[in-house]
C-alpha cells in the first residue's frame, strides 16, 4: 500500500479513483 502511494504522490486526485478501482483484490490495480 505505501508503495502504490509513493508512486501515486504527485497524483493525489488520481489516487483515490486507482484506489477505488483497487478496491477489489481480485480486480486488477492499474492506475493507468
Amino acid at each position: 500500500l505505501t508503495v502504490y502511494t509513493a508512486l501515486m504522490e504527485p497524483a493525489t486526485g488520481r489516487l483515490e479513483s486507482f484506489w477505488q478501482y483497487c478496491r477489489d483484490e481480485d480486480a486488477p490495480c492499474a492506475p493507468w
